[in-house]
């Protein structure tokens, strides 16, 4: 939920402190996402995969299409999505969804979803 109040805000708010709050809000979760899965190596709720895990997924990834959010600087949230990936229900859903796009499992931000219109002649 922060980083889609994270991105509306960053299209929306006139006022930056507002759109910097929220940002460093986000950085405050995500260090403890990373914290507590480079102390685990495990999943978000434990030693089993969950539903935490599917729904957190599309954050750490494709969303970051939206707002290009460098996870570099979280090596606990990069090996969880490398776990992530090399499950067999993962592989099945990319295949099944859209199996040209990448994987965004890296720290740096892929490319931006309006670029990516833009060298297709959408927009």
């Amino acid at each position: 939920p922060q980083l889609l109040l994270l991105v509306q805000l960053t299209h929306a708010s006139p006022n930056p402190s507002t759109t910097e709050r929220y940002a460093q809000r986000l950085h405050a979760s995500l260090a403890l996402m990373d914290a507590r899965l480079l102390a685990t190596g495990a999943w978000l709720a434990g030693s089993d995969f969950t539903a935490a895990d599917i729904m957190t997924i599309f954050t750490l990834t494709t969303m970051r299409m939206f707002h290009p959010l460098d996870l570099s600087q979280y090596p606990g949230i990069l090996s969880y999505l490398e776990r992530v990936a090399q499950r067999e229900g993962y592989r099945k859903a990319r295949v099944k969804a859209d199996p040209e796009l990448e994987l965004m499992i890296e720290g740096k931000p892929p490319r931006p979803f309006r670029d990516r219109l833009k060298a297709v002649g959408k927009i």
